[in-house]
C-alpha cells in the first residue's frame, strides 16, 4: 500500500502522463529568490530603512533643506529615491546573478528546462518589485513633503503636482531599474554587473563635463541625466536623447543577454 503511490507516479513519468509545470509556481519561486539570502534580505532593509531615514530628515528640517521655499512632493521623492535606487539596483542584480556565482542554476534549469520561463519570471519579479518601491518612495514623498510643510507652517495647497511629471519620474526609476536587469542577465556576474549598473552612469555625467562636445556626444548614452532633465523642465526635444539612451543601456544588453543566456552552459 505505501509504495502505490510511488508506482502510479512513476507509471505517469513513463507515459508522460506527469503533470505539467505551471508558471505560476515558477513565479512564486523567483518572487521568493529575491530575499532567499542573507545578502538580499540585508539590501532589502537597508533600502527601506533609507527611504524612512530621508524621509524623517525632510520632515524635520523641511524649511532648513529648501531655505523657505515651499517644494512639491516628488522633490521629496527625489531626495528619499536617490539613496535607494543605488540600494534597490544591486537587489535586481543579485536575483539575475547569484545563481551563476553559485552554480545553483544547474538546478535551476534542471527542474526548468524551459530557460525563457526563467528569465520571463525573473522579468516580473523585476516589474513588480519596481512599482512597489517606486509607489513606498511617492507614498514617502507626499507624506514627507505634507509634514514638512505642515511643520513649517507652510501651505499643503500648492504641493500637488501634474500627472505626467509623476509618470516622467515612474519612467525613469523604472529604466533604472530595467538596466540593471538586462546588464545583469548579459553580465551574470554579481561584482561586475553592480559596478557596471552603479558606475557606468555616473562615469557617463563626468565625461560629459570635459567640454562642449563631450556634453553633446555623450548625452545621447547619459540615461539617467536626460530622464532628470525632463523632469525638472519636461523639455519635449529630450524624448530623442532619452530613446537613444534607453536602447543602448536596456535593449541591447536586454537582447544579448536573453540570447547569451539562452546559449549558455549552466556550469
Amino acid at each position: 500500500m505505501t509504495t502505490a503511490p510511488l508506482d502510479r507516479t512513476h507509471a505517469q513519468f513513463r507515459r508522460g502522463e506527469a503533470t505539467p509545470l505551471r508558471f505560476a509556481n515558477v513565479l512564486t519561486v523567483e518572487f521568493r529568490k529575491l530575499l532567499a539570502t542573507r545578502a538580499n534580505q540585508v539590501l532589502a532593509l537597508l533600502t527601506l530603512g533609507s527611504a524612512l531615514v530621508v524621509a524623517a530628515l525632510i520632515v524635520a528640517f523641511y524649511d532648513t533643506l529648501f531655505d523657505g521655499a515651499a517644494n512639491h512632493w516628488l522633490v521629496g521623492a527625489f531626495l528619499i529615491r536617490m539613496p535607494v535606487q543605488y540600494l534597490f539596483a544591486p537587489l535586481i542584480v543579485l536575483l539575475l546573478t547569484s545563481e551563476w556565482g553559485t552554480r545553483s542554476v544547474m538546478t535551476t534549469f534542471t527542474l526548468v528546462p524551459r530557460r525563457g520561463l526563467i528569465m520571463a519570471a525573473k522579468g516580473i519579479v523585476t516589474a513588480v518589485t519596481t512599482l512597489v518601491v517606486w509607489g513606498l518612495v511617492a507614498g514617502l514623498g507626499v507624506a514627507s513633503t505634507y509634514l514638512g510643510r505642515d511643520v513649517a507652517g507652510m501651505d499643503t495647497a500648492g504641493m500637488w503636482i501634474p500627472a505626467k511629471d509623476v509618470a516622467l519620474d515612474l519612467l525613469a526609476f523604472g529604466l533604472f531599474m530595467a538596466s540593471a536587469f538586462a546588464i545583469a542577465l548579459l553580465v551574470q556576474n554579481s561584482a561586475a554587473a553592480i559596478a557596471i549598473v552603479l558606475v557606468g552612469p555616473m562615469a557617463v555625467q563626468i565625461l560629459r563635463q570635459f567640454g562642449q562636445w563631450m556634453n553633446e556626444a555623450f548625452a545621447w548614452i547619459d540615461m539617467n541625466g536626460v530622464a532628470q532633465q525632463m523632469q525638472m523642465g519636461g523639455d519635449p526635444g529630450l524624448w530623442p536623447q532619452l530613446l537613444v539612451a534607453s536602447v543602448v543601456w536596456v535593449v541591447l544588453p536586454l537582447v544579448a543577454g536573453i540570447w547569451w543566456t539562452s546559449r549558455r552552459e549552466a556550469a
